[in-house]
């Protein structure tokens, strides 16, 4: 069976409106038996709220998730589950809606569908963001590993090394970073590694990591993999 991971990254609009599968089964209202809430944000203030909504594939159906700014559902990264409403603090995170994309896996070995949120942090004085990667499973988690975010930190400053996200042919991500090879030669020249994780959860389950490019030129490697030179195309082939 295909598994799917969603990512927030794209305009949610376009992402709502993409998405065909049916609403997992809910409570008609918040007095519904076993209906649950996270802090104050219940099933109808999830409704009511004006923030855009972003249908995820799960084993239970297609779940609806917002990040509310205001009210009471404010702060959280929150589902309308089959029993109610789940959510995620993550008003820490400063994460910035415009930046919601659906990233669709290629298939898990387990078989199950998995649905993940890829969200960015807003901008940051570095020059950058730090993207994050969340799972909306029956509740809300962050994946992470180690527990830290499963990507990292992408700058866009000019100076950092490149780096880039995909999908594997099993169901996984693997992440792409260059360093520059030694010794430095007359023409720049970078060494590329890629580490593969499976998503186990909410947890990502290092796959190893291999070097697949040694003192490939600068200019011939953004030709052939164009993808580490651009901050934006994180799983752009999924």
């Amino acid at each position: 069976m295909r598994s799917s991971v969603a990512v927030l990254f794209a305009a949610v609009a376009a992402l709502v409106a993409g998405c065909g599968q049916q609403d997992a089964p809910l409570p008609e209202d918040d007095a519904a038996p076993r209906a649950v809430q996270w802090r104050g944000c219940t099933a109808a203030a999830f409704a009511d709220d004006p923030a855009p909504a972003v249908r995820l594939p799960t084993t239970a159906g297609t779940v609806a998730v917002k990040l509310p700014t205001d009210g009471p559902c404010a702060g959280g990264l929150v589902a309308r589950v089959a029993d109610g409403v789940a959510g995620l603090d993550v008003s820490d995170l400063a994460l910035d809606p415009g930046t919601a994309q659906v990233v669709h896996l290629r298939g898990a070995a387990d078989g199950d569908p998995v649905a993940v949120l890829r969200v960015d942090g807003g901008a940051h004085p570095r020059g950058g963001f730090q993207p994050h990667l969340f799972l909306a499973q029956g509740g809300v988690d962050e994946v992470t590993t180690d527990g830290r975010p499963l990507l990292p930190f992408v700058a866009t400053d000019g100076g950092a090394a490149p780096m880039t996200a995909t999908c594997t042919d099993d169901g996984g991500v693997a992440v792409l970073n260059a360093t520059t090879s030694e010794p430095p030669g007359v023409v720049l020249a970078w060494d590329v590694e890629r580490s593969t994780y499976r998503i186990t959860g909410a947890e990502a389950q290092p796959g190893g990591t291999e070097q697949i490019r040694d003192h490939a030129a600068d200019p011939l490697l953004r030709e052939e993999m164009p993808a580490l030179f651009e901050p934006g195309a994180l799983f752009a082939d999924c």
